[in-house]
């Protein structure tokens, strides 16, 4: 009885101490850390408006051509960038 309760406790521990073990090398190998080039961070402010044109109303529309859709009144707008620092955008 003593002998197969010490098995018992020694296999536990075996297989408590492979799990670590592999839990451990499978840490080490999936964490991964990359070196990448130097950022620079510069402060600033950053302030832009926007100016809305009159408002688009789309009451009883419907698809139309190209030449209608040219004979149409441009919807207009402006952004201004009123601070120190560079914006990038796509309208």
């Amino acid at each position: 009885m003593k002998s197969d309760r010490k098995n018992r406790i020694i296999t536990m521990g075996v297989i408590t101490l492979l799990i670590i073990t592999v839990l451990s090398v499978s840490y080490g190998f999936l964490r991964v850390e990359k070196e990448g080039k130097k950022h620079k961070v510069v402060a600033g402010i950053f302030n832009v408006e926007f100016k809305d044109g009159e408002t688009i109303e789309l009451n009883n529309t419907y698809p139309m051509t190209n030449e209608e859709g040219m004979n149409t009144k441009a919807y207009t707008f402006t952004i201004e960038n009123k601070g120190n620092v560079d914006a990038k955008y796509t309208v």
